[in-house]
């Protein structure tokens, strides 16, 4: 009943219609373009937080994806930034200024890890094992840092601590003595020596290195506190009196110089000094043992028996055989 041209003009309006139906179901796109002015939903991206070096964060998806693109697209990740040895370091020493050691050791031995030749970063590591007790670890650490700069004094001055703290004095003096030899000047170093000395019993040799510390730094309480001891160690009472007096001026809560002059006036029969200093030290270091036990002795000096024994109940606490020895003295 359709002439022949009219039929093909409808067959042509139906393939058409076809054609348009399956490219909207595909994707929404025809030869790149858009229908109906609609893009298809595109994927986006949180920007990584923060972290600490070394570790990376994924984007994520906020919107699914709805249907198939037509063409995949590959959404290249953030580059994860490498940390150097430089940024361990640099944020060591962060930690390290604000006296978080914990954190400053880790990203020290981190920035070593990376990179053996840092100096002061074995330096750090070694300190920071001093200050937690850790000291054979400290030693090996300060000598990878001496193995690499050489002329460091402070490293040097602090291999001495560690020396000292494990009683292995001829090494710390060493240390000591390497330490004075790159810097005449160090104070503290020449401090420790005589300390050492001072605890070997060796006073005449404690005697000139602790000059030297205060002639370095006048005002020095610690030192002329140990050249006080070593003055009365060898007899020179009234020198020794001098410098602890100076000690106590510089600083007057350092206990040890209160009982140091104490023993001295013991030593010289003034039992009423020494007991005023004992008491003016031990305001400072109430549980100071070898304090209480000469005070006590100085009671008993002066008859008081009753003060001695307080001393003696005092140390039954503190010191149970030093209590026993007072107890002793006091019922001779």
């Amino acid at each position: 009943p359709y002439p022949p041209l009219r039929l093909l003009s409808i067959f042509a309006i139906i393939l058409l219609s076809s054609v348009l139906t399956a490219a909207q179901h595909d994707g929404g796109t025809v030869g790149g373009g858009t229908i109906g002015g609609t893009k298809p939903t595109t994927r986006t991206t949180t920007k990584p937080a923060n972290k600490p070096a070394g570790t990376t964060t994924t984007p994520t998806t906020t919107s699914r994806r709805r249907t198939t693109p037509a063409a995949t697209t590959t959404v290249r990740k953030p580059a994860a930034r490498t940390p150097t040895a430089e940024t361990y370091m640099a944020q060591g020493d962060q930690y390290y200024d604000a006296k978080n050691y914990n954190d400053a050791l880790q990203a020290y031995l981190s920035a070593v890890q990376l990179n053996p030749a840092l100096a002061n970063a074995h330096y750090r590591i070694g300190w920071i094992y001093n200050d937690q007790g850790e000291f054979q670890p400290a030693i090996d650490s300060l000598n990878k840092a001496l193995a690499l700069q050489s002329n460091n004094s402070a490293t040097h001055a602090e291999l001495g601590y560690s020396y000292r703290k494990l009683k292995r004095w001829d090494q710390a003096l060493a240390a000591y003595r390497q330490a004075v030899a790159i810097k005449a000047d160090y104070a503290t170093a020449y401090y420790d020596m005589g300390w050492i000395y001072n605890e070997l019993k060796n006073y005449e040799d404690a005697l000139p290195n602790l000059k030297q510390a205060i002639k370095i730094k006048p005002d020095y309480a610690e030192a002329r506190n140990e050249y006080a001891y070593s003055l009365h160690k060898i007899g020179r009472q009234s020198e020794s009196i001098e410098e602890y007096q100076e000690s106590i001026r510089l600083k007057p809560d350092m206990a040890s110089s209160h009982i140091g002059l104490g023993d001295v006036y013991y030593a010289t029969k003034q039992y009423g000094m020494a007991v005023s200093s004992y008491n003016a030290g031990l305001r400072f270091d109430p549980n100071n043992a070898e304090g209480r036990y000469s005070l006590g002795l100085s009671y008993h000096a002066l008859n008081n028996r009753n003060a001695a024994l307080e001393q003696y109940r005092i140390l039954q606490r503190i010191d149970p055989d030093r209590a026993t020895k007072l107890f002793n003295a006091i019922n001779k």
